[in-house]
């Protein structure tokens, strides 16, 4: 998933901010302190902003369905439905949750860094590509295991790194697109004057998140 298609996605949480924005507030503030409420939170935003997509990219064809004719009530409504059933799914599995989480996240950040050090030694000079294509795709696969486990370990810290970055992410792009609109901003969302300060915005509510896990977690 490229940066546009992410982009495309948060587009769609503003236009139900007043859902989108009041559970990224609360995904940031109060992740550590009602911890399996943040699934189900974290689960609905995935489903409405990710899942949801999907089924109108798929299966809406298969049904004879078009996307931009279906009446828009109607689109919400269903994205509501999906997002719930969503998260009713991470809530009921949510230790199988936290293993596919922590898997995926470390089988994303190992796949891009040994292929980024593959180019920069420029090991497809020496090695057949097939062969450093399936070596990569081996090792990055148990670093998936491991990051797993690990998470399984660390479950309470995953979750809520996991729900903080959520929530700092909706609540910045939602935030800001809302003010943009308010001040009659056209800037394109892949343009600095929008994505620097919603990485400034989102880094902050990242460290705000942090900061009042660890004061609840000290206090314990």
């Amino acid at each position: 998933m490229d940066l546009e298609e992410i982009q495309e996605l948060l587009e769609r949480s503003v236009d139900v901010w007043y859902i989108s924005l009041p559970v990224g507030v609360f995904l940031v503030l109060a992740a550590k302190y009602v911890e399996k409420l943040a699934i189900f939170l974290a689960g609905f935003v995935l489903g409405a902003i990710m899942v949801f997509p999907l089924i109108e990219r798929y299966v809406y064809p298969s049904l004879k369905l078009d996307p931009s004719k279906v009446d828009p009530t109607t689109s919400t409504i269903v994205m509501i439905v999906v997002g719930i059933i969503t998260a009713a799914a991470c809530y009921a599995f949510y230790r199988s949750f936290v293993f596919v989480l922590g898997a995926l996240l470390g089988f994303a950040i190992s796949y891009y860094l040994l292929n980024l050090l593959s180019n920069l030694l420029k090991l497809g000079e020496r090695i057949p590509m097939e062969y450093l294509g399936w070596g990569i795709m081996i090792a990055s696969v148990a670093v998936a295991l491991l990051g797993g486990l690990t998470a399984l370990k660390k479950e309470t810290e995953v979750v809520m790194l996991f729900s903080i970055i959520i929530g700092a992410a909706l609540t910045s792009f939602v935030a800001l697109s809302l003010l943009w609109i308010g001040l009659r901003i056209h800037t394109p969302k892949d343009d600095w004057k929008f994505l620097l300060p919603f990485i400034v915005s989102f880094l902050l509510l990242v460290f705000t998140g942090m900061k009042i896990g660890e004061r609840k977690s000290s206090g314990e």
